[in-house]
């Protein structure tokens, strides 16, 4: 009980005291997701047909998803966000690239708005209603878990700037810690996410395709 209480004073104290990068974080990704839905309109409209019937035959292939492909699934949307982090976590320790986490930040925004852009542009509301079938279920547990553990690095790189202008000591070695284990504990989440990625997501989909396209 007192170590559960002591770890959300750390966590809450966290969030109050780097709120400020959080926030920009969040508003990369939205305006990514922004830039990604408009991005839509210079598609030619030969490649619009053409994605669309790619799309639409890829999305029918889900009614028979095999336990292996599903596995595989899993896998690879696991490895992909655990690079991700592990990319986002090393431009930090740099300092020197901790702004290129902001760009990983916002291609995935980017990415999402494109997809949900291109479902809406072509089916219009059935669109949405596909979008939050397809995209919704794992992405409302993948997008926090990539953000926070982006930011993460943010932080330190910003921490690590400030406290060698500054004549008071940061706290480098407890920041580290501390956010060491919020990269650590959004593992969790995205291993989570790929797993509704690869077993819950297709069977939305399925249905989705079924009475939606």
């Amino acid at each position: 009980m007192f170590l559960a209480g002591g770890l959300s004073d750390v966590i809450n104290m966290h969030f109050r005291t780097y709120v400020r990068v959080y926030v920009l974080a969040i508003l990369i990704f939205i305006i990514g997701v922004v830039f990604g839905s408009l991005a839509i309109r210079i598609l030619t409209p030969a490649q619009k047909t053409e994605l669309a019937q790619y799309l639409t035959g890829f999305c029918r292939s889900f009614g028979s998803v095999s336990p292996v492909t599903r596995a595989v699934t899993a896998r690879d949307s696991f490895a992909g966000n655990i690079k991700t982090l592990l990319i986002a976590w090393l431009l930090g320790l740099s300092v020197i690239g901790a702004p290129l986490i902001l760009v990983i930040i916002f291609m995935r925004g980017f990415m999402m708005g494109f997809t949900v852009g291109f479902f809406v542009s072509e089916l219009m509301v059935k669109g949405v209603l596909f979008s939050l079938a397809a995209v919704f279920p794992h992405s409302i547990i993948a997008v926090p878990a990539i953000i926070i553990g982006c930011t993460g690095g943010m932080v330190f790189a910003s921490s690590l700037v400030r406290d060698h202008f500054s004549s008071g000591r940061v706290g480098l070695r407890a920041l580290f810690a501390t956010l060491t284990a919020f990269v650590v504990s959004t593992v969790t989440l995205i291993l989570v996410a790929a797993l509704v990625e690869a077993y819950i997501t297709p069977v939305f989909i399925a249905v989705a395709t079924k009475y939606l396209l």
